[in-house]
């Protein structure tokens, strides 16, 4: 389980038990309660390197032959390196995309100026500026057309799901399975 500044690596095991110790694992991951981007340094930079290429680094270091790894992101930082590392891994494993993404990354919300507040800041957005607006939606599907095209250069099956989207359904049609 990787996050923006620490991973969990847990062996496979069968069982219920394990399976738990896997969500507990999951939902009680150390970066969770950040909710926002990496801590920057003084220079603005994330002192700990892209998250997500220390994250493919180190599943190319844990993959077994063989295995199928499922990889749950938003991909945001895919970039050469990370994607590198995941063609690696894909060259030897089965490898599972899923793409998460949220309606607010896909297009904004409709025009107006909007409050976004957290526990250590607070900033305030206009959305009425048609460009800006173009130039939002278009960076998401540029990300989503780079993701896609990475897949079906190496052979990662890719399955986008969205936070509004229900997992269970989501996952039954990816893998070919009816919903009833």
């Amino acid at each position: 389980i990787f996050g923006d500044t620490t991973h969990r690596e847990l062996k496979p095991r069968l069982g219920r038990r394990s399976a738990l110790r896997f969500v507990h694992q999951l939902a009680e991951h150390a970066d969770w309660p950040q909710r926002g981007q990496s801590p920057l340094d003084e220079k603005g930079s994330d002192p700990f390197g892209n998250p997500l290429v220390q994250a493919m680094s180190a599943l190319r270091r844990v993959a077994r032959p063989g295995s199928l790894v499922v990889v749950i992101s938003d991909f945001k930082g895919f970039d050469r390196a990370a994607q590198s590392y995941l063609s690696s891994v894909a060259r030897h494993n089965e490898v599972l995309a899923v793409f998460m993404n949220d309606p607010l990354e896909r297009r904004l919300p409709p025009p107006g100026r909007y409050r976004i507040v957290s526990p250590t800041d607070e900033l305030a957005i206009d959305t009425f500026a048609t460009a800006a607006r173009r130039d939002y939606e278009k960076e998401f599907a540029d990300r989503a057309e780079n993701l896609e095209n990475f897949c079906h250069r190496y052979g990662v099956h890719l399955m986008p799901m969205s936070t509004d989207d229900d997992p269970v359904a989501t996952l039954q049609t990816a893998l070919g399975r009816r919903t009833h």
